[in-house]
């Protein structure tokens, strides 16, 4: 019986050109033979003889087909956001990903910088462009540092600030003093607490406190402005 030759024959996307020299060897030493095929994308393989003429699942392609199936199939993401990154339309990536993927994503930061990414990476939880990282390591170096100024800790003057639970009078700064029967009024600047004064109503004591917080904090506040912090 003459010795099967496949050179020349299809199988899908592969050329067969030629019998390769080496035949595939098992642990138990059966020979199987091997063919060298060209592929429509332009890959070369080398493929085992009962690979290619498997009646139920033949190797077709270098693996070029499963990839290309999976990027026709793919669901068009184009104008959604991920975290800072804006989705402008479908891109080449840099270099195919392991499973020879090399379609992704063309996508705008927050930043401005144009970067090209996968859809796994980005279902993975990539948000932006790598500033993210920076800019929040920045933002707790911020937070930690400027939490005081001159001994004035910011959190603590800013307007939405809400009193102590344990404040009687409910507003930040006013107390009753059984002993004067007075309400006062004060204020903590730079470490150091100052009386505003001594009201008969409370009314009259928030009035000072606001105008002394409009005195005192709203130039400290103004100076240490926050930027517009972009979306983390």
């Amino acid at each position: 019986m003459a010795k099967l030759d496949l050179t020349g024959k299809r199988f899908g996307r592969l050329t067969v050109r030629g019998e390769n020299p080496d035949p595939y060897v098992s642990p138990a030493g059966k020979k199987t033979r091997r063919w060298d095929c060209l592929c429509d994308c332009g890959n070369t393989v080398t493929l085992l003889q009962n690979a290619l003429r498997s009646m139920s699942n033949p190797t077709t392609s270098c693996g070029c087909a499963r990839r290309d199936a999976q990027q026709e199939h793919r669901k068009d993401i184009t104008g959604q956001r991920f975290g800072r990154l804006t989705i402008i339309g479908p891109a080449l990536l840099d270099k195919p990903e392991a499973n020879g993927v090399t379609h992704g994503w063309l996508a705008k930061c927050y930043c401005g910088k144009m970067v090209v990414v996968s859809r796994k990476s980005l279902l993975s939880g990539v948000q932006s462009c790598g500033c993210l990282l920076s800019d929040t390591a920045r933002l707790k170096i911020d937070n930690n540092v400027m939490q005081r100024v001159d001994g004035t800790q910011l959190t603590a003057i800013r307007p939405g600030r809400k009193a102590n639970s344990n404040s009687k009078s409910g507003y930040k700064g006013v107390y009753w003093s059984d002993r004067e029967g007075r309400y006062i009024a004060k204020i903590g600047l730079k470490g150091k607490t100052i009386t505003i004064g001594r009201f008969r109503l409370l009314g009259d004591a928030v009035k000072a406190r606001a105008a002394a917080e409009e005195e005192y904090y709203k130039p400290i506040l103004d100076a240490h402005k926050e930027d517009e912090t972009p979306p983390l």
